[in-house]
C-alpha cells in the first residue's frame, strides 16, 4: 500500500514536470513493474517471510522456544526478554 502510494507521488510530480506521453510511459511502466512475475514473487516473499517471522514471534510470547540455525534454543524458564531479544538479533 505504502509503496503504491509512493509511486503515485513520484509519478504525479515527474508527471508535473514531464509531458503528458512521458507521464502516460512512467505510468504504463509502473504498471507493468506492479504487474510482473517478478514483482509478485517478491511480494509472495516478503509476506511468507514475515508470516514464519511472526509465528516464531507468537511462539516466543507463548512461552516457547525458538530453534534458529546457529543460535541458542532456550527452555521454557527463560526470560520473555532474552528471548525476543534473540529472535531480533542482528548476525
Amino acid at each position: 500500500m505504502i509503496g503504491t502510494m509512493l509511486t503515485f507521488a513520484v509519478g504525479y510530480f515527474v508527471g508535473l514536470q514531464t509531458e503528458k506521453k512521458e507521464f502516460d510511459d512512467l505510468a504504463a511502466a509502473v504498471k507493468a513493474l506492479l504487474e510482473s512475475d517478478e514483482f509478485a514473487g517478491v511480494v509472495m516473499a516478503a509476506r511468507s517471510h514475515l508470516g514464519h517471522t511472526m509465528r516464531a514471534f507468537a511462539n516466543v510470547v507463548d512461552g516457547g522456544s525458538v530453534a534458529v540455525a546457529g543460535r541458542p534454543r532456550f527452555d521454557d524458564e527463560a526470560d520473555l526478554v532474552a528471548r525476543v531479544k534473540d529472535l531480533f538479533a542482528n548476525d
